[in-house]
């Protein structure tokens, strides 16, 4: 498959891309450029407008988003452009920031960390639910793309630095269990980045440096290979009013002129259409757990 770049966004750093069902818009932020944009694929409108500091992901909550940024969680009103810091998960760690979220079925927040730099593997994996926050794993040099299966049973979560995915078993109370390697990318497939797993329980993988989205069976085996004209794809998301499309982030940074004159649609959001729909968002519990972390 081949994907076609429907927003010629020219994004540093594309990331976090959150279908808003609410608005029918796909939303995705620019990493290194502190951008937050927008896209609506029936009128082909596109917006943006800055971020207040760096911002890496995006989940839906009610009265906007939570964001992932370098002031910690926080939340976004989209129509009036307020930004509320929320919670700091690691304020003491100053050589970590936060890197990627998602919500489950339930509404708890999961949020990874990263050493800056990827320099170290001092990560770690957060749980918010309505009695707190929760240290839930450690060890991540980038804890980055995560989703769960479609029965909410087994969550996945990417670490770039050593190329693989850490699956986990997880209870209905979010407790997770029997930690384990679901699968290791060789150098050649380049960096796995962003992920997001579609209603039979499908991944795709982003691979930064590669120019491709992989999918992987729930066994673990490649069975899909989607072809982007750009070596940096950096994160994956399903939307559109039937969830079938696959839309896809990038980015310009590290590329040369050679390079950006030979993928002159690098930043750009892509798109291509899907077999099997995705799944509709969740929001997440905030602000009825904001008191128990402040």
């Amino acid at each position: 498959m081949d994907a076609l770049c429907v927003v010629d966004s020219r994004t540093i750093c594309g990331e976090g891309p959150v279908w808003d069902h609410r608005s029918g818009l796909l939303w995705w932020v620019d990493i290194a450029g502190e951008l937050f944009n927008s896209f609506d694929p029936v009128t082909k409108i596109t917006s943006n407008f800055n971020a207040p500091c760096l911002v890496s992901g995006l989940c839906l909550a009610p009265g906007g988003f939570l964001v992932a940024s370098a002031q910690g969680i926080a939340h976004l009103n989209p129509v009036t452009k307020s930004f509320k810091p929320l919670h700091a998960p690691e304020p003491m760690q100053k050589e970590n920031r936060l890197n990627d979220m998602v919500v489950d079925k339930y509404g708890r927040l999961w949020a990874g960390t990263m050493s800056k730099g990827a320099k170290a593997p001092q990560g770690a994996l957060y749980c918010y639910d309505a009695s707190g926050c929760h240290v839930i794993a450690n060890g991540f040099t980038v804890a980055n793309g995560s989703d769960f299966s479609p029965d909410n049973r087994t969550f996945y979560i990417i670490d770039s630095k050593p190329r693989h995915i850490r699956t986990y078993d997880v209870s209905d109370a979010g407790e997770i269990s029997n930690q384990r390697i679901f699968y290791t990318f060789d150098e050649n497939d380049g960096l796995p980045d962003g992920l997001c797993i579609d209603s039979v329980g499908t991944l795709w993988i982003a691979m930064c440096g590669k120019g491709a989205v992989l999918g992987l069976s729930p066994d673990g085996k490649i069975i899909a290979r989607i072809e982007l004209a750009v070596p940096k794809v950096t994160s994956c998301a399903f939307g559109g009013a039937d969830l079938k499309t696959l839309y896809m982030t990038t980015g310009t940074f590290g590329l040369d002129d050679r390079q950006l004159t030979k993928a002159p649609n690098s930043g750009g959001l892509f798109a291509v259409q899907m077999a099997s729909p995705g799944r509709k968002q969740i929001e997440a519990l905030w602000p009825s757990i904001e008191s128990k972390i402040t």
